[in-house]
C-alpha cells in the first residue's frame, strides 16, 4: 500500500542476527509491522469519517473541499506518525529489542569455553574411528548383498533340479514304472560298473 514504512530509517538495527534468533523476527520487521498496522488504521479512519460528512453536511461545505480537507488531515497525521514511530524505532532498538554484548544465549554457551587440545585431539580421533566403522560397515553391507545373489542362483537351480525330478516322477508313473528312485539308483550303479569294466578291458589292450 502506498505510504507503508515511509518512516525515516535511523542507523539502528544493524547487527540483528542475534536478536532475530532470540525473537524469531528481525527488530525492523516488528517495527514496519506496527508502523502498517497505525497507517491502515489511520486511512480507513480518515476514509470513514470523510464518507461520513459528505453525507451529512455536504450542503454545508462541498464535496470537493471535504475530500480536500480529509487528505489534509491524514497527511498531518501521516507526518506526526513517521515522527513517532522514529523515536519508538530508536527506542526499542536501544532498550527492549536489543540483546547486550555481555548476555550470551543458551544455545550458544556451548561456545563461551574454548576446547582444550586435548578434547579437540580427541574429537578427532572419535570422527575418525566412526569413518572406519561406516566403511566397514559399507564393506560388509556390500558382501551381503553378494552372498543374497548367490542364495538366489542356489534357490533357483534347486527349484530347478525339484521341477526335474516332478517330470521323472510323473513320466515313471504313466510308463508303470514303479520304485523309480530304487531304478534310478540300480541303473546309475550298472552304469558305474559299466564304465570300470571298458576301463578295464582299454587297460588290458
Amino acid at each position: 500500500m502506498e505510504g507503508q514504512s515511509t518512516f525515516n530509517s535511523t542507523e539502528v538495527f544493524k547487527n540483528q542476527e542475534y536478536e532475530t534468533q532470540l525473537f524469531g523476527f528481525t527488530p525492523r520487521s516488528f517495527v514496519d509491522g506496527m508502523y502498517n498496522a497505525v497507517y491502515d488504521y489511520l486511512h480507513d479512519s480518515l476514509n470513514t469519517l470523510q464518507l461520513y460528512l459528505c453525507q451529512q453536511y455536504s450542503c454545508v461545505m462541498p464535496e470537493d473541499r471535504i475530500k480536500t480537507g480529509s487528505e489534509v488531515i491524514l497527511q498531518t497525521m501521516l507526518n506526526n506518525t513517521d515522527k513517532a514511530f522514529d523515536r519508538l524505532e530508536s527506542y526499542l532498538s536501544t532498550n527492549v529489542l536489543r540483546i547486550p554484548e555481555h548476555v550470551l544465549l543458551p544455545e550458544d554457551a556451548i561456545h563461551e569455553t574454548p576446547h582444550t587440545t586435548d578434547e579437540m585431539q580427541k574429537l578427532e580421533t572419535d570422527i575418525q574411528e566412526l569413518k572406519q566403522r561406516l566403511q566397514k560397515a559399507k564393506k560388509m553391507k556390500a558382501c551381503l548383498q553378494e552372498e543374497l545373489k548367490e542364495q538366489d542362483v542356489v534357490k533357483m537351480e534347486l527349484e530347478k533340479f525339484n521341477s526335474q525330478l516332478e517330470m521323472l516322477k510323473k513320466i515313471s508313473q504313466e510308463t508303470g514304472v514303479l520304485n523309480w528312485k530304487e531304478n534310478l539308483t540300480y541303473s546309475a550303479g550298472k552304469a558305474v560298473v559299466l564304465v570300470e569294466s571298458i576301463k578295464n578291458l582299454a587297460g588290458k589292450s
